[in-house]
């Protein structure tokens, strides 16, 4: 939903508000962390073949951790490439107001990791 109102508020900024371009070298520095968030992300999907949209233990599969590859660099990997890649966007776009949801998405992405890791704890078959 946050990504949805994100590029509603970048159009509304570059088409009807007219706010003051934020300048070539954040285009440059959005395209690049797009470029490198989404590199992140698929390196997850590659890594881990238990990767799924809907995180569930799948115990039958003998799933398991994975510590290789992103996962030993950070817990989330594909969460870090999401958030980058979508964070930059506004960047790409030029629109200062479009960080607003940007952050919004950054701060459900950490709550979602928040509450994923608190069910794994508990065992929950279902996350």
């Amino acid at each position: 939903m946050f990504l949805f109102i994100m590029f509603i508020v970048c159009g509304l900024d570059v088409g009807k508000l007219r706010v003051p371009s934020i300048g070539m070298e954040f285009l440059v520095a959005g395209v690049i962390f797009s470029v490198v968030g989404w590199g992140f992300l698929v390196w997850a999907m590659v890594e881990n073949k238990f990767f799924e949209t809907a995180v569930r233990v799948q115990k039958e599969k003998e799933h398991r951790v994975i510590s290789t590859g992103p996962y030993a660099i950070v817990r989330h990997p594909g969460y870090v490439g999401m958030i980058l890649f979508y964070g930059c966007a506004p960047f790409i776009i030029d629109s200062l107001y479009g960080l607003i949801p940007a952050l919004l998405i950054a701060v459900a992405f950490i709550f979602r990791t928040y509450f994923e890791d608190s069910n794994a704890l508990l065992g929950s078959s279902r996350i």
